[in-house]
């Protein structure tokens, strides 16, 4: 139960009209396949953050689709190299272009539990590569930095729902990053004026 899936339709008129459903290749129980999915022209990334890895539970993964000739198929299935237990990899997705983003919000830095990450990853022909892994400036402990992530080019944001300001917790925020050449950098925290 629970391994997912993930349904393409698209508009005709003021219709919209059912194209293929979309699964895992490699499909177990509680993936949660389409837990978050992202579109960008010919390509469609779905995220399986309950995707385990033997005994690590809820690794993630991200699988990555493109259409050909009218039918979808299963280009490459992304993994965290450094992964492990609990990272949530595949929690969000975005993409744009040959550019896309994995969101893992469990992710530990170092000590740290749960202060979270993301992944850029970029297309080369027909093949996806870690161009760099993003992390907050100032992340902290179960911040859920990675609980959402998008992109447009050569800028990304990135979600951490849980962040703290202060005393108070869970507040949230959002952080901005730009690419140079080949290289991300965080350009600011984003944050609501009254949170």
């Amino acid at each position: 139960s629970n391994q997912g899936s993930a349904y393409i339709y698209e508009r005709s008129g003021p219709g919209w009209i059912f194209k293929a459903k979309l699964t895992a290749s490699d499909p177990s129980a509680d993936d949660v396949f389409g837990f978050d999915v992202a579109i960008s022209g010919q390509t469609v990334v779905v995220g399986a953050f309950g995707d385990d890895f033997g005994a690590a539970t809820q690794q993630g993964s991200a699988y990555v689709y493109v259409r050909s000739n009218g039918t979808w198929s299963e280009q490459q299935k992304l993994v965290a190299g450094d992964g492990a237990q609990g990272d949530s990899f595949g929690i969000s997705v975005a993409v744009s272009g040959d550019t896309l983003v994995v969101g893992a919000s469990g992710d530990d830095f170092g000590a740290v539990a749960g202060q979270g990450s993301a992944y850029v990853y970029v297309r080369s022909g027909t093949s996806w590569s870690l161009q760099q892994k993003l992390f907050a400036s100032d992340g902290l402990g179960q911040d859920g930095f990675g609980n959402s992530v998008d992109i447009d080019a050569d800028l990304a944001v990135v979600g951490a729902s849980s962040d703290d300001a202060g005393a108070t917790t869970n507040v949230g925020a959002a952080y901005a990053f730009s690419r140079v050449g080949t290289a991300w950098s965080q350009q600011g925290k984003l944050v609501a004026p009254t949170g």
